[in-house]
Order: C-alpha cells, then sequence, then structure tokens
C-alpha cells in the first residue's frame, strides 16, 4: 500500500510539473502599463507616442491574460504536491509514538506563536506606509479574510480526519501543522502584494514561514510531514481566497498574481533560495548499545536550499536539513522512535538551459552530519548522537513555474556517516523530492 501510495504521489508530481509544458495557461501578451497616460502638458498622448511608450513597456514587462482555468491550475501547481508528499509521507509518522507514550509538559509555542503573522503584519505596515500594492485595501482585506477562511477550515477538517499524535504525544493533532499553515498564507499574502519590488520580498517573507515550520519540529510539537502538509495548505488557501476576494470585487486577474512582476528569463540570474522535501531511503542499519543492529524505514527530510551563481551556469550550492527514519526495534515491525540526522553542506553547483523554462540541475556539496542521540523505549538502551563528514550530490530539473518562482523534482545521493553505538562506518542513503525556490 505503501509503495501505491508513493507512486501516485511522484506521479502527481509529475503531472503537475508537465502542466505547463503542455500550454495549459493560455496565455497572451499585453503591455503592463494599461492606466491612462497623460504629457506634461495634460493632454492625452498621441497614438505613436502611446504605441512608442507601450513598446518600451513590452520589452522589459509583460503580464498575462489568464482564464479561471488558468489561474486555478497555477494556484494549484506548488501547493498540491506539498500536500500529497506530506500525507503520504505522515504513513511512516503514525507508528512512532510507541506502544506508552508519556505526554510531556506544555510550556507555550515560544517564538513561532508570532512569527507565524510576521510576513502579513510586514504587509499590513507597507500598506499602512502607503507603498502601493497589487490590491486596494478593500482587495487586501477581502483576500486575506477569504484565504484565512479557507485555511482554517482545510486545518481543522484535516486534523479532525486524520487524528495524528503529535511527536511529544501532547494530543492527536499533529496532521497538519497549523503554525506552518498560518505562515505560509502570510507569506503568500506578502508575496502576492508586494513580491513585484524584489524578488528578496517573497525569499525573506517564505525563509520565515519556513523557520516557523523548523521551529516546530525543533519544539517537538510536529513531525516534518505535518510541516510540508501544512505549508501547502498555506499556500494553496491564500490562492484561492485571493481569487474569491477578485471575483467578489470584480477584478481582472493578471499574472498569477496580477502585479506585472518582471518575467525572469533563462540568460538572466539563477541564484535562489527555498525549500527542500523529499522521502529519505536508508540503505544501511544502525547499531544500538548492545551491539544490535536495528534495521530503518524509509522517512522523511526537510530543508532549506539556496545557491549563489558567480557565473551564468556555475555557483555554489548550500544545504541544510533534517532527516527522520523510522526504527524497527522486533521481528514484528513495531517501531518506537525515529532516529534524526542534520545536515549541513556547501560545494558547486551547475544549470544547464533545456528548454524555454526548463533547466538541468546538478550539485555535489561537501556536508557535516549530525546524528541525534536516540533512546529505544521498547528495547531500553541507548544510542549516542554522533557526527561526522559525508557527501551529498544530486541532480533535478527544474521549471520556472512564475515570474521568481522555480520548482524541481531531484534525486540526491547522501554518504554519511553510519549513526552507531560502537564502531564507524559510512552509509549511503537516498533522497526523492522535490524544491519550491525564489529566485534572487
Amino acid at each position: 500500500m505503501r509503495s501505491i501510495l508513493f507512486i501516485s504521489s511522484l506521479a502527481l508530481l509529475l503531472l503537475t510539473a508537465s502542466l505547463p509544458a503542455f500550454g495549459l495557461p493560455a496565455d497572451c501578451d499585453t503591455p503592463v502599463n494599461e492606466r491612462h497616460m497623460t504629457m506634461s502638458d495634460g493632454s492625452l498622448p498621441s497614438n505613436d507616442t502611446a504605441s512608442a511608450d507601450s513598446s518600451k513597456a513590452t520589452s522589459s514587462h509583460t503580464i498575462h491574460r489568464e482564464s479561471s482555468l488558468s489561474r486555478i491550475a497555477g494556484a494549484a501547481y506548488i501547493p498540491l504536491p506539498l500536500i500529497a508528499a506530506g500525507i503520504i509521507a505522515s504513513h511512516n509518522d503514525r507508528h512512532d509514538i510507541g506502544p506508552s507514550p508519556t505526554p510531556l509538559e506544555r510550556h507555550g509555542d515560544g517564538a513561532a506563536d508570532y512569527m507565524q503573522f510576521a510576513p502579513a503584519a510586514l504587509m499590513l505596515s507597507m500598506k499602512a506606509a502607503g507603498i502601493e500594492s497589487r490590491s486596494s485595501w478593500t482587495g487586501m482585506i477581502g483576500g486575506c479574510a477569504a484565504s484565512g477562511v479557507i485555511m482554517a477550515g482545510m486545518v481543522k477538517g484535516m486534523k479532525h480526519m486524520t487524528d495524528m499524535p503529535r511527536p511529544d504525544a501532547s494530543d492527536t493533532k499533529s496532521l497538519p501543522s497549523g503554525h506552518t499553515a498560518v505562515a505560509f498564507m502570510s507569506a503568500t499574502m506578502l508575496s502576492i502584494e508586494y513580491g513585484h519590488l524584489s524578488p528578496w520580498v517573497t525569499a525573506g517573507a517564505y525563509g520565515l514561514a519556513t523557520a516557523t515550520g523548523l521551529m516546530r519540529i525543533g519544539q517537538n510539537k510536529h513531525w516534518a510531514s505535518d510541516i510540508v502538509t501544512g505549508a501547502g495548505i498555506g499556500i494553496l488557501a491564500t490562492e484561492l481566497g485571493y481569487m474569491v476576494a477578485d471575483a467578489v470585487t470584480g477584478r481582472k486577474p493578471s499574472g498569477t498574481h496580477g502585479n506585472g512582476r518582471h518575467i525572469i528569463r533563462d540568460d538572466e540570474r539563477r541564484s535562489n533560495i527555498g525549500l527542500y522535501t523529499g522521502l529519505y531511503f536508508p540503505t544501511g542499519s544502525i547499531t544500538d548499545g548492545s551491539g544490535k543492529r536495528l534495521r530503518r524505514l524509509a522517512g522523511t527530510v526537510t530543508g532549506i536550499e539556496g545557491a549563489w551563481y558567480l557565473w551564468r551556469n556555475v555557483g555554489l550550492a548550500c544545504h541544510v536539513s533534517l532527516s527522520e527514519s523510522r526504527i524497527v526495534t522486533d521481528g514484528a515491525g513495531i517501531t518506537d522512535t525515529k532516529e534524526k540526522a542534520w545536515t549541513a553542506g556547501i560545494g558547486p553547483c551547475a544549470a544547464i538551459r533545456l528548454a524555454p523554462g526548463w533547466s538541468l540541475n546538478a550539485r555535489v556539496a561537501a556536508a557535516y552530519i549530525h546524528h541525534e542521540a536516540v533512546r529505544c523505549r521498547v528495547r531500553e538502551t541507548d544510542i549516542p548522537s554522533s557526527g561526522g563528514i559525508g557527501m551529498l550530490s544530486g541532480i533535478g530539473v527544474s521549471h520556472l513555474t512564475d515570474r521568481n518562482i522555480e520548482t524541481m523534482l531531484f534525486v540526491d545521493h547522501a554518504l554519511r556517516p553510519r549513526h552507531e553505538a560502537r564502531g564507524h562506518g559510512m552509509e549511503h542513503g537516498f533522497v526523492i523530492g522535490g524544491r519550491v525556490m525564489v529566485r534572487i
């Protein structure tokens, strides 16, 4: 069953990645500057002047008139694969609480309680300061309200249906992460309204959202699959919310977000930063304190990866991620804990243009891997923390899905030190997943 679900998820990822290639968004370019222009003396410009100005605008900035179907497809392009991947990965998490979990004392959620609203607060502050946004005050408030209602309904409904225990066993409302959904909703709002000012606005917004999700993992409140699912829900809810608001206010959509942002072409900047997520398949085992080898099952990996291109096709990549793998502690396949490993690496990367908007990407990085200590509750044994130098390499195909947004499907190979209570060694692992990146 798990294999069927994984294959279905991969097929969904491939399908969504191929939609633009088949020309689903059937758009036609029109000049960005559609407002009435006036000359310095207050008169209307001549046809020749208007044509010249329009030609200049078209040469550097374009927008796309979209049908409703195209806009829906564009809205679902990124979040649906994230939601599907998170739900499928959560299948592994459901059995990781143990036979007799002990709830941990709750001390609040800390900075994540406030960070989730940071992008939305910044958006409202910029609007109040008079910085021009995509929408009027009415459109912005309407889009935010509709997004919030849709997001809350999806989160509450899924929590109720899945009944997923949290890592700390405090309750059974783990999937999806509400904090992460709110954070990515806020980030998408800021990107929609002010992403046209600079790609750094979008990058910073989603960086804060990703940090919120990672904090929830660090607080032992959520699995990585909860974070990925919450991110997809937050993005999807915002896109749908703004569609509803535009329909109510009668605003005509232009482009994915209707803000006429500069379209980045293949020969322009490739530098990016984004969310890294996938399924991790370890090939080795670990050794507990008694010398017994314990088998591990497939898990999840979530993190942040960025690339700074020093030349047109060659640059430097940085990677930080957290992988989680279930440990099998008896012959019946009962699991009572997870192995968690942090990876931080840096190394060269390259991108080769395959077709308009499509690129083949590769990178290799030297990495430091830190294995967290493992407590096997069933076997009453510990595996101490350990670390060492390894290597991360991979290849993927990316597509420029939006003016500043790039998505990638990849396969990675990880060579890392084996996590053992005694002795040393190296092991191989593989990651199949996707990246959502903001070009900067």
